[in-house]
């Protein structure tokens, strides 16, 4: 009895389609069960606290004092070294979104918040600069909106708030 080319292909097929499925419902089963298992409180609030710890971060990073020791505006326009700041502060903070699900809505707001003045900031002291103007005057226009009031960006406050809540979450563990 001689098996052809087709038969020896078709039944290759359906070996590989059956153990695709069986795969596909054991991952399946896996992660319900994984995600039906309770985590321990201590675990748990390790996580939180964790997320916390970088949510600081991010502020810190996105702070300006710490965007112009970052980013040396060098030969870059206004324009230039406004976008890269801009990107820095988009990427920390995509980089960190997974971190709203261990926090509480008030801190993430406050992030949230914190990002978008930032962002906004920039623009506006851009706008104001004239066309010609060079990195090293934007980031003296930073400088000097900071200077100006030290409540003028939201930083300090949303700092606070992370930093309160880690807190109470240590203490209350």
């Amino acid at each position: 009895m001689k098996i052809t080319d087709p038969i020896v292909s078709l039944i290759l097929i359906i070996i590989l389609l059956i153990s695709g499925i069986v795969f596909y419902y054991r991952q399946k089963r896996h992660k319900n069960t994984a995600q039906n298992t309770p985590i321990p409180a201590s675990q748990s609030t390790g996580l939180i606290i964790q997320a916390y710890e970088r949510l600081v971060t991010l502020a810190e990073r996105v702070g300006f004092k710490s965007l112009i020791s970052r980013f040396p505006a060098g030969s870059l326009n206004t324009i230039e070294l406004g976008e890269v700041l801009k990107e820095a502060i988009r990427n920390e903070f995509e980089f960190n979104l997974s971190q709203q699900i261990y926090v509480s809505e008030k801190s993430w707001t406050a992030l949230t918040d914190l990002k978008d003045q930032q962002l906004f900031i920039i623009d506006q002291l851009m706008n104001a600069l004239q066309h010609n103007a060079t990195g090293k005057d934007l980031q003296e226009a930073m400088l000097s909106y900071l200077n100006a009031d030290q409540n003028a960006s939201l930083q300090t406050l949303v700092l606070e708030t992370l930093r309160y809540e880690a807190r109470q979450m240590i203490i209350n563990s």
